[in-house]
């Protein structure tokens, strides 16, 4: 009897997730219970990340500011309500404490799931939960160091490429316009006349000079701080679930919910579903549509290999 006993505490040691069967209001508190475990992880990464908001900011902020520096603009965002900045202090420390806190939060999801699953299976539970929460944080920081750098750089560039129209007096649409707005032209012609200083080294007449100087850009991009640190939060956690690609097919496939080779047949719908998903949660514009879409369906060529090196042991 006493061995019994020694057998089955020792084997509840080495399972973190060893326990069994439970009626449904058992479950119920067992979902209860993980979930207040869950908050009070949030909360903690809360604080913390409260404590080093500045550094947090100055880091996310960086592929802006780089992209801003390279494009010959003030490398400087903007707020445009006075507690805009306070608030954005602690929406970073929010969505920075989500990361933080990924691990802790994805083991009590999966140890809530593990208590239905049998002992074999509750092995890959005990070896994928940590695996998917770092997958998460991997794909998070994976957008801000690599894609947010090379995205933001094509938005800033591309507005600067469009440049201000030449309205010189000698143009003929300039002339038209002219004609019709009338006396706005007239008081805007006084006003450049008046402005202008008497510097001409070539003699031509001050009406000649272009009402616009069309070598600046037509856009101004400013860009608010808010904005910025939401839509970056919501990248790197688009991205952090695209992260999970290789766990989902692994699963898939070692369930017998999808065989092995149905999942090397549907390849090529796979990549396709994989892009339109990729351009229907990312911004318009190519670049982060294929640095989404080209990690996501590597990923699942992981996942695949890893049902093919890891076989499935006989029951």
């Amino acid at each position: 009897m006493a061995e019994e006993q020694t057998e089955l505490i020792a084997s509840k040691n080495n399972d973190a997730f060893a326990d069994t069967r439970m009626s449904f209001g058992d479950h119920l508190l067992e979902l209860r219970a993980r979930m207040i475990k869950s908050i009070y992880g949030l909360l903690a990464g809360f604080v913390f990340c409260l404590i080093f908001s500045d550094e947090i900011i100055s880091f996310i902020t960086i592929p802006m500011l780089v992209a801003l520096r390279i494009s010959g603009l003030e490398p400087q965002l903007y707020v445009s309500m006075a507690p805009e900045a306070f608030m954005t202090y602690i929406k970073v420390a929010l969505y920075c404490g989500i990361f933080v806190s990924a691990p802790w939060v994805f083991y009590q999801m999966w140890g809530f799931v593990a208590a239905g699953l049998y002992p074999h299976e509750r092995r890959y539970v005990n070896i994928f939960a940590p695996f998917s929460a770092g997958l998460f944080i991997l794909g998070g920081v994976f957008f801000i160091i690599v894609v947010a750098p090379v995205s933001f750089n094509f938005f800033v560039n591309f507005s600067q490429k469009m440049q201000t129209p030449s309205l010189s007096r000698d143009s003929v649409m300039t002339r038209i316009m002219m004609k019709v707005v009338g006396e706005t032209f007239e008081v805007l012609d006084t006003d450049s006349r008046d402005n202008d200083t008497t510097d001409q080294d070539d003699g031509s007449p001050t009406d000649n000079k272009p009402l616009v100087d069309f070598k600046k850009p037509l856009i101004k991009p400013i860009f608010t701080l808010q904005q910025y640190v939401t839509l970056v939060a919501w990248l790197a956690v688009v991205f952090g679930l695209a992260f999970q690609m290789p766990l989902a097919v692994f699963l898939l496939g070692r369930l017998s919910i999808v065989s092995l080779q149905t999942l090397g047949a549907m390849r090529k719908y796979v990549l396709f579903s994989i892009f339109i998903v990729a351009a229907l949660i990312t911004p318009p514009d190519v670049v982060s549509q294929v640095a989404l879409g080209l990690p996501m369906y590597a990923l699942y060529e992981v996942g695949i290999l890893m049902l093919r090196l890891w076989p499935e042991r006989k029951r």
